[in-house]
């Protein structure tokens, strides 16, 4: 090239070259300055990482015609010195800028061809590692040696490889970070979730812990559950993120949407053509289906995630996987619930019989046994008809005995371990009272509060009811024992009399009040033991577990 007073000559063709070069440049920056805009005023995180990445990618990919334009008699000198400099200079920011723009348009969208890119990029690495470990110890191996050789080839390929599995697993990770996939144990998230929410049946608490779990995975900076009241009509139920106050709000979706939540599909707002409200408060930018009998039953909306890191396959695998238990244990609950209600219906049901029966039944026994005690007193009552009219009575008062226990056994506010053990007291008090017999308790101070079955809780009072009757009929005693122990498996309570006692052993044929106590001990899965010694007195035992 002419030099002219020290100064580079430039010709017409280099002119047209530089006014190219400006034009270009010129609307390289026209272009810079809308993606600087759209980066201000778009508030989608995914959207300004995206753009983030390719306004530094454009930098590289121009700054040498910006050079160009701002030192041109520079750059002829180095053009004219150094051509394969400003060759490499080029070379070098046009493939950076390719890389970013690549990394822009994979790592910010949920393609299946980032599997392909990474496996490329991993690929890429591994033959770079092998060729250039390879080489170099080809040379070094000739350093040492005064030739090559196919062994010592073989060993240069042999080391190359040993170095890239060394490295394969960083590599593996470093590709990984770059494109935001962070793998991790899908099976073990899933099954740390279900563990999570084992137990919990109550539909606001499940809601409330089904979004905790799932943000302590994900961390989202927004996130929805809407489940289907009808038709087009969703309510949003729990939220992060976000005014609560909106989930009052009934959301209105629209025929397309409804269309999309019909298929095990994750989704993304932008393949709908019409977005609805809680999309736009929520910058959503996955929509997770929550399918039941293959109909829609409510969706997750998943915003950005804190770490504004893009949603990877993997997680959408996760997410489909949590869609299917989230639909499981809704299923749980709602079965749970409607047990839940068949049983205070059930109790309901058995107050209002044990009222009734004490009110009206009740009522009506206590008249007769009063008309026939009554009636019977009257002088002139005499033979067979006052013996019938005291049978009367005496049935009568049997029969209120039976319906006062049956009252006792319907009323769910004694459905507990201290209902059972207080009306076990009262009923001994009151039998043996008319009795010789001296009745003591040996009971915890404290009885914890336990739920019991009306099964266990009649036959457990029974038993102990036919262990008294048989101390009063058959043992002589004067004094009686009734006292229960407790410990993590059950309780136990013993009768033990100081009465006569009789061998077990010699006992051929026991009454049907034995055998009816052990069968109903049986029946409710307890046991039950006797124990008996001539002249020291009988101990009746029975354990239940609880």
């Amino acid at each position: 090239m002419p030099l002219v007073d020290g100064r580079f000559f430039i010709s017409d063709f280099e002119l047209i070259g530089k006014i190219g070069i400006a034009w270009l440049t010129l609307c390289y920056l026209l272009a810079v300055a809308v993606v600087i805009y759209q980066f201000v005023t778009i508030k989608d995180t995914l959207s300004r990482n995206q753009l983030r990445l390719v306004i530094v990618g454009s930098f590289f990919g121009f700054y040498t015609a910006v050079f160009v334009l701002i030192a041109p008699e520079l750059y002829y000198y180095i053009l004219a010195g150094r051509p394969y400099f400003w060759n490499v200079a080029q070379g070098t920011g046009g493939l950076v800028m390719i890389a970013f723009i690549l990394i822009a348009i994979f790592r910010y969208r949920i393609w299946d061809i980032g599997i392909i890119i990474r496996k490329a990029l991993l690929y890429l690495s591994a033959t770079l590692i092998i060729t250039l470990s390879y080489f170099l110890s080809i040379f070094l191996i000739s350093q040492l040696t005064e030739g090559e050789s196919d062994l010592t080839r073989f060993l240069a390929l042999a080391v190359s490889v040993i170095i890239f599995l060394i490295l394969r697993d960083r590599l593996q990770r470093l590709i990984d970070q770059l494109f935001h996939r962070e793998t991790y144990d899908s099976a073990t998230v899933v099954s740390s979730f279900e563990e999570k929410l084992a137990g919990i049946y109550r539909a606001d608490e499940l809601k409330s812990k089904i979004v905790q779990s799932l943000d302590e995975i994900f961390h989202f900076k927004t996130f929805v559950l809407s489940l289907k009241k009808n038709e087009l009509v969703y309510q949003p139920t729990f939220a992060l993120g976000m005014d609560h106050q909106k989930l009052d709000e009934e959301v209105e979706i629209k025929p397309e949407m409804e269309k999309m939540l019909r298929k095990p599909k994750v989704f993304s707002p932008g393949e709908l053509n019409q977005k609805i409200f809680l999309l736009e408060v929520t910058a959503g930018e996955l929509i997770v289906p929550l399918l039941k009998e293959n109909k829609p039953y409510g969706f997750f909306i998943c915003g950005p995630k804190k770490s504004e890191k893009s949603y990877s396959l993997q997680d959408i695998r996760v997410l489909t996987l949590i869609a299917k238990r989230v639909i499981a244990l809704f299923n749980t609950a709602n079965l749970y619930q409607k047990d839940l209600d068949r049983q205070l219906m059930l109790e309901r049901e058995r107050v209002r019989i044990s009222q009734d029966m004490h009110d009206d039944v009740g009522a009506s026994l206590t008249r007769i046994s009063i008309l026939s005690e009554l009636a019977k007193n009257k002088s002139d009552i005499t033979g067979e008809t006052k013996e019938w009219l005291g049978q009367i009575s005496d049935t009568s008062r049997g029969v209120m005995e039976e319906m006062s226990q049956i009252i006792w056994a319907l009323n769910p506010k004694n459905d507990t371990l201290e209902g059972l053990i207080a009306y076990i007291r009262r009923f001994a008090f009151e039998y043996l009272e008319p009795t010789n017999l001296h009745c003591t308790f040996n009971l915890p101070e404290v009885l914890p509060y336990r739920a019991l079955s009306v099964e266990v809780r009649r036959n457990v009072y029974l038993v102990v009811r036919e262990a008294l009757h048989n101390v009063v009929k058959h043992s002589g005693a004067t004094k009686v024992l009734i006292s229960m122990k407790m410990d993590e498996r059950g309780f136990r309570i013993m009768v033990k009399d100081d009465g006569r006692g009789f061998d077990p052993d010699k006992l051929g044929f026991p009454g049907n009040g034995l055998i009816n106590m052990k069968k109903r001990m049986n029946d409710i899965g307890g046991e039950f033991l006797i124990r008996s010694w001539i002249g020291e007195g009988t101990e009746i035992l029975i354990d239940v577990a609880m």
